[in-house]
């Protein structure tokens, strides 16, 4: 164990890692010591209005605002994944 790791016992799910500054994949690791399954959803910050999660199971039908303008209106995605066969679909219709 290096001098700066000052635990060995860690129990739980990480969301993200980073050296440097610099993000470090936690999916793609060359070893691994014991029982390491994934974790199914990780550590997120409180989320904001509007903002959902999926573990890939699921949907969501989101209703119209009540002062909905179709001239002015934006709808904005922001996802990653891991996933090489990730699928993200918008379907709207005019009573949604």
């Amino acid at each position: 164990k290096a001098d700066a790791v000052k635990t060995t016992t860690f129990s739980g799910c990480m969301g993200e890692t980073s050296l440097d500054g610099k993000p470090i994949g936690l999916w793609n690791y060359r070893e691994r010591d014991g029982d390491c399954a994934g974790c199914v959803v990780s550590p997120q910050p409180a989320d904001t209005e509007g903002t959902v999660q999926f573990d890939g199971e699921g949907y969501a039908a989101v209703s119209r605002p009540t002062r909905w303008n179709p001239n002015v209106s934006t709808v904005m995605f922001k996802f990653r994944t891991f996933s090489t066969d990730a699928l993200m679909m918008y379907f709207a219709t005019k009573d949604m």
